[in-house]
């Protein structure tokens, strides 16, 4: 079981059909009868020309001081 929730939506910049913007993140998987958490930050680049917005640059910053396994893509 995995939990994901966002924070603290950010708006950096706006040009044209193009926005910049930032978010904090924390997520909470559930296994074994253990939680563990992982939080940080990411940065999204969109395009909004378009009938829907579109991803065209996401940096995902990790701020766990230290990993005890593999993170999977879920985590983030």
């Amino acid at each position: 079981r995995t939990t994901h929730q966002i924070t603290n939506i950010e708006v950096l910049k706006e040009e044209g059909d193009t926005l910049s913007l930032r978010f904090n993140w924390q997520t909470l998987n559930h296994r074994y009868k253990e939680t563990q958490t992982f939080f940080g930050a990411s940065f999204y680049t969109l395009d909004v020309s378009g009938e829907s917005p579109l991803i065209t640059r996401k940096v995902v910053q990790l701020n766990n001081d230290y990993i005890h396994q593999v993170i999977d893509i879920y985590h983030i």
